[in-house]
């Protein structure tokens, strides 16, 4: 495995969890225990299970509906989270997850009541709706390493790293091959991690900004989140841990996104 000749920052190492490392919490024990073998050195870019994201895709359809159907996904989905994280954590860092978790849902419920009630919808509401499963599975992950005596920190995606709609396309080609010219609104991350003791844990999904609001690109980005922060904190490599299968990349340029 090829690395960079420098490094910016503690970061060495930027680990990518792919969907099915935080479906139960067997895998997420798993996830942690690969995690734990770099602490200190390594950032962490997760992905929504795909049972998350189905559900929040039935959601958004549903809040289109005159039937306000959107409600039973929605209580089947926090049902499925606090089931999982109950498994993981005990009393005190369940109840801090719960209250980590509830500015989330409340922004989706009031994403999928705007939708209902204006019977209309956007690109970037959609995307706003999928980016749940990330924010969800980040601070679940957090709470798992501190649960194993780990601190542990969540960054969610509110840097805006494109602008303006018009060259929103336009800039995204450019992000995804010249990922570290977009990597400023990143460094002052960058300073925070160097002068933290914690395990950063990022939501896998990018922003940016149209009329003054940020704005998601959507899940199809997470990829694109892990290679632009291993620029932005040079860091030496990027990893990929799909299911049992351990990817290393040295300099990834080429990852489908």
């Amino acid at each position: 495995m090829k690395n960079f000749n420098y490094s910016y920052s503690k970061i060495k190492k930027i680990i990518k969890l792919e969907e099915n490392w935080l479906n139960d919490p067997k895998t997420i024990k798993r996830a942690i225990w690969r995690i734990k073998a770099e602490v200190g050195t390594a950032a962490v870019v997760v992905s929504a299970p795909h049972r998350t994201t189905n559900l929040l895709l039935q959601a958004y359809h549903n809040s289109l509906s005159q039937a306000r159907s959107f409600d039973g996904v929605l209580a089947a989905l926090k049902e499925e989270q606090s089931q999982v994280a109950a498994a993981l954590l005990t009393a005190p860092n369940l109840a801090q997850l719960q209250e980590s978790w509830q500015p989330i849902f409340d922004d989706l419920e009031q994403t999928l009541q705007r939708i209902f009630l204006t019977a209309t919808t956007f690109p970037w509401l959609k995307a706003k709706i999928l980016t749940t499963g990330e924010k969800l599975a980040a601070h679940l992950l957090a709470a798992a390493l501190q649960e194993a005596g780990e601190k542990a920190k969540v960054f969610e995606a509110d840097e805006p790293v494109l602008f303006d709609g018009n060259g929103a396309e336009k800039e995204l080609a450019q992000l995804i091959s010249q990922p570290e010219k977009f990597s400023g609104p990143l460094e002052k991350i960058a300073e925070e991690i160097d002068a933290g003791d914690f395990i950063p844990v990022f939501a896998g999904f990018f922003t940016h900004s149209t009329e003054g609001k940020d704005t998601p690109l959507g899940r199809e980005t997470c990829d694109l989140k892990a290679e632009t922060l291993a620029k932005a904190l040079k860091a030496q490599s990027l990893k990929v841990i799909k299911e049992a299968k351990f990817f290393s990349y040295a300099a990834p340029t080429n990852l489908n996104f």
